[in-house]
């Protein structure tokens, strides 16, 4: 699979060229043992590749990964007709042997929220269009409330935000399937309170819609035409110390 950062040409080969690439972009978020340092190691270093298509093989049904074709970091995927989309902090193109358009949209944790629950989101949304009038934060919450729970937004008002836009976000590319990869690293700074409470807000989440197996839901009443798209949630433990192997 070739690798690239956003809209850039050049290939990414190898974990330090990845470094190299992220840190020259947005160096805040790039830190031994958190998400975006942990994805990049498992990918280059740790065959995070084939993990990902053993998992998806053991989801798809009549079906296998032919191969992945290319793989952007920090990908863009517009969702609706408002500024910004949801950034996908790897998304994955192939396709299966059935020769299916693929699509897989990496979303990294280690302990990190998914976001703010619905209730602070608009909250914070409201106090911003205050002074900013053309802001239209407000109108998509609503409207992603009513697309991906089909419900008025004071009755979803502490699921997290972000599980609502990177749903979107990953259903609205262009594929015959989608799989939403949420990939948990355990690592060294991984606090294991924060881990469960990520857990717990997947699954709320996630519990209006059909369970295929532990950690694998099935999101595909949300696409036209009857095309394939599930959420998995997958922990991957990823510690320098054999110890906790």
């Amino acid at each position: 699979m070739e690798i690239y950062f956003k809209n850039e040409s050049k290939k990414i080969v190898g974990f330090k060229e990845w470094e190299k690439v992220y840190k020259s972009h947005d160096s805040r978020h790039w830190e031994k043992g958190r998400s975006a340092y942990s994805l990049a190691k498992w990918i280059c270093e740790r065959d995070g590749e084939k993990e990902i298509e053993n998992i998806l093989n053991g989801i798809l049904v009549n079906d296998r990964i032919d191969c992945f074709e290319k793989g952007v970091i920090e990908d863009e995927n517009n969702f609706d007709n408002r500024r910004n989309g949801r950034k996908q902090d790897l998304a994955i193109s192939g396709k299966t042997k059935n020769g299916k358009k693929l699509f897989i949209a990496i979303e990294a944790k280690v302990d990190e929220e998914f976001n703010d629950r619905i209730k602070t989101a608009y909250a914070k949304a409201k106090a911003y269009k205050k002074n900013h009038s053309n802001s239209q934060q407000e109108e998509r919450i609503k409207d992603l409330c009513e697309k991906i729970y089909h419900s008025e937004l004071e009755n979803v008002n502490n699921l997290r935000y972000q599980l609502f836009y990177y749903v979107a976000g990953s259903i609205a590319k262009d594929s015959d399937v989608c799989i939403m990869l949420v990939l948990v690293f355990k690592t060294e700074l991984a606090n294991d309170n924060k881990l469960k409470r990520n857990k717990s807000d997947f699954e709320n989440f996630m519990g209006k819609f059909k369970q295929k197996s532990t950690g694998v839901y099935d999101l595909s009443e949300l696409r036209e035409d009857g095309k394939v798209a599930f959420a998995v949630y997958k922990e991957v433990n990823l510690y320098d110390d054999s110890s906790h192997k």
